[in-house]
């Protein structure tokens, strides 16, 4: 089974993802990943295309924190050398990923491809395509 996800033959990223993190990379926006999870999602970022796209890859099970603690995000905010105001956080767990970038000063937003979070009492986008369309209307 470890030898299948190697060859990314059941390892894809959203059909979204590596066109938005292209287009956020060249409007000069600074990219990392902050995932709880095993060693093996970091292999999968890799395999997925994402890992050589980004400046910085957290994964839980490598550093010792798990989101919503403040001290991984810290660490990303270091990997990037950012304050936690200059930086948006999107994730797709209210809990783990909206409290806990709250929870280290970032701004917040909610992905949520299912629509099953209307209560959210932060931005809240479908999609990444979505999330760069809230991004513009945010800086302008």
């Amino acid at each position: 089974m470890e030898r299948r996800f190697d060859t990314g033959e059941y390892i894809r990223a959203y059909d979204d993802s590596l066109p938005t993190i292209e287009a956020l990379r060249r409007r000069g926006f600074r990219l990392g990943v902050i995932s709880n999870g095993t060693p093996g999602v970091a292999r999968c970022l890799e395999v997925a295309g994402v890992t050589e796209r980004v400046e910085f890859v957290l994964v839980s099970a490598l550093v010792g924190w798990e989101k919503p603690s403040r001290e991984i995000f810290a660490m990303g905010l270091e990997a990037v050398g950012l304050r936690p105001d200059e930086v948006v956080f999107v994730g797709d767990h209210y809990e783990a990923d909206i409290r806990g970038a709250r929870a280290a000063g970032m701004q917040t937003v909610l992905i949520d491809r299912e629509g099953r979070h209307n209560e959210a009492d932060c931005p809240r986008v479908r999609d990444l395509t979505e999330f760069c369309q809230w991004l513009e209307r945010s800086e302008g």
